[in-house]
């Protein structure tokens, strides 16, 4: 015959651990909704500084485009929608990808350059800066992508000049209409400037 006192103390023993588990289970719980909303903050934070931002910003996750601001989706002219979930390789230069694959292999967070291309197929300029963060368990890679267009057709053309006027220093700005140096400009007799051919403009 079982000893009444041993059983009480065993279902007593056992009403207790059930009180504990339950306890454990409101605070996992709690600690649940408390990430879930920590959550939500960080991403209505990223949303809010994405969005302000000049450059195009990508998290990737294996490759695949996690979450981007609308600025990347209009640097390569394609719907925001679309742009999440594919590979990011996608919008990489055949050239370069041998270039951006070795950066991202190597979870390298140095500025580089190399050319883009976007959904119609044109080939672009762009400078990235990548950086790889913990979240959740994994490791996402957070990129900046600049459009540096406007900046390589500058420097082309600071070249064209500099192969026409090769002893000007650099510093000396040029004239808007002819691309002569303003003060050579200003050496020219007006007969004389009109002869003056202006150098060939890169476009965009």
């Amino acid at each position: 015959m079982k000893d009444p006192q041993l059983s009480n103390n065993s279902h007593t023993d056992e009403v207790k651990k059930l009180r504990e588990r339950i306890i454990e289970l409101e605070h996992l719980e709690e600690d649940r909704k408390r990430t879930e909303v920590a959550l939500r903050e960080s991403e209505e934070r990223f949303r809010k500084l994405s969005e302000s931002a000049i450059e195009g910003i990508a998290i990737t996750d294996k490759g695949k485009v996690r979450e981007a601001n609308r600025q990347l989706a209009e640097i390569l002219k394609i719907d925001h929608d679309e742009l999440i979930g594919m590979d990011a390789i996608d919008f990489v230069a055949p050239e370069s990808r041998e270039l951006v694959g070795l950066h991202m292999r190597s979870g390298s967070e140095e500025p580089y350059e190399h050319f883009a291309q976007r959904k119609d197929g044109s080939i672009f300029p762009v400078e990235v800066r990548a950086r790889s963060l913990p979240f959740e368990g994994e490791m996402l890679r957070v990129t900046t992508i600049n459009d540096i267009t406007e900046r390589k057709n500058a420097e082309e053309e600071v070249r064209e000049n500099s192969q026409i006027w090769p002893w000007m220093p650099n510093w000396i700005p040029f004239s808007s209409l002819t691309r002569i140096p303003e003060r050579q400009c200003s050496g020219i007799e007006p007969s004389e400037r009109s002869r003056v051919t202006p150098t060939k403009r890169l476009r965009g």
